[in-house]
């Protein structure tokens, strides 16, 4: 976790457009790749289903979105007792841990 508190606010300008339509796009296809998300104490735990593509894909939107959102702590693992990869989004502020829910994980 980050050691100092950061303002819940979102770089809109730290991305060009075509940076932000490759964010879009990975985006989608991470959603359609989503298996579970759990809630943890400070943030979510989203799997996804087993595939590299699916990890280098993660990997590609969360730099992204880390330039976009600094206020946000990103884990992304693929450990070796598990066939999927798991991309953690935590916050110690309760206000981004609803940040978070509203903007990145699935309505439906």
């Amino acid at each position: 976790m980050s050691g100092t508190k950061q303002p819940i606010a979102c770089r809109l300008d730290a991305l060009s457009p075509d940076e932000r339509r490759r964010q879009q796009t990975l985006r989608q296809n991470l959603e359609a790749a989503l298996e579970s998300v759990r809630e943890a104490r400070d943030g979510f735990v989203v799997t996804y289903r087993d595939g590299a593509d699916v990890f280098r894909q993660a990997a590609e939107w969360l730099t992204l979105e880390r330039r976009c959102c600094p206020f946000l702590d990103f884990e992304l693992a693929w450990r070796s007792d598990s066939p999927s990869p798991t991309l953690c989004l935590r916050s110690e502020d309760p206000a981004a841990k609803a940040f978070i829910a509203e903007t990145f994980l699935p309505t439906s």
